[in-house]
């Protein structure tokens, strides 16, 4: 390939510049991370006997907006857990869109979401 065009979304020729990245937190993973410890919490009710950890893993998509939507779980712990994990994702805030070829697209992420044994 000797060169490539790029089109935005009303079909007009922008820069061959390749601006391709992902889909992003506002603030970057710091801020991600920073958002997850704020938000999650460790259900009183339940105490970990075998280990001080439990890991759910959340999946969730974000559409051309920014927005958080699909979040399902793709590696379950216990369904109380699972809620959380899922409530905690689906409430962050508006991220940036992923963008390839010049145009906003859905990303999908996979977020390990740590609860640690208080």
């Amino acid at each position: 390939m000797i060169d490539k065009q790029y089109f935005d979304e009303q079909g007009n020729v922008t820069d061959t510049v390749n601006k391709d990245r992902k889909a992003s937190y506002p603030g970057g993973p710091k801020s991600w991370q920073k958002y997850l410890v704020n938000q999650l919490y460790f259900p009183r009710e339940y105490k970990l006997v075998n280990g001080d950890k439990a890991i759910v893993v959340v999946e969730a998509i974000i559409d051309e907006e920014g927005k958080v939507t699909d979040v399902t779980v793709g590696t379950s712990f216990h369904p109380a857990f699972d809620k959380i994990a899922v409530d905690v994702v689906r409430k962050s805030r508006q991220w940036e869109p992923a963008v390839q070829h010049n145009r906003k697209v859905r990303y999908k992420i996979t977020q390990p979401v740590v609860f640690g044994q208080q």
